[in-house]
């Protein structure tokens, strides 16, 4: 808010729904003389939307859609996660287009990102004793 005149410069309001999708909505509104520089005004709309498919399996579509500007979106990301206790597997296609002055790139990306907290163990240990009457024992597993 305008701390003299106490009008509105920016707004955000979010709404998040866990079940039986995940679905969240965040509204977001700036006016033109919210910042010192000058800009234009600018109204968006960003849709999440996740469904656990199973217990290892996680599908996502997040957009944010420009409101001024005939609804076309500013990004797009399709994403599939597969994972268990010990790892998973994130792919994602993203496309971000900017609706500025300065002419920036569009970018379009796929990322594939791959985590895992424990593949297996080795050890080896010597029970020892004054005269080594057994030998050491190999341990491994996955």
């Amino acid at each position: 808010m305008d701390k003299s005149s106490f009008a509105k410069k920016e707004m955000n309001i979010s709404l998040i729904k866990d079940s039986p999708l995940k679905i969240s909505l965040d509204y977001h509104e700036t006016q033109k003389n919210a910042f010192a520089e000058n800009s234009n005004d600018t109204e968006y709309l960003g849709i999440g939307l996740e469904k656990k498919i199973n217990d290892n399996f996680i599908i996502a579509y997040s957009s944010n859609i420009d409101l001024k500007n005939n609804f076309s979106s500013y990004y797009d990301k399709l994403g599939l996660k597969i994972f268990d206790e010990c790892s998973d597997l994130t792919i994602e296609y993203s496309n971000r287009k900017y609706n500025d002055n300065y002419n920036t790139s569009p970018e379009e990306l796929l990322s594939i990102t791959i985590r895992m907290d424990y593949l297996c163990f080795f050890g080896y240990q010597q029970t020892t004793d004054l005269f080594f009457q057994e030998p050491g024992t190999v341990d491994y597993g996955l």
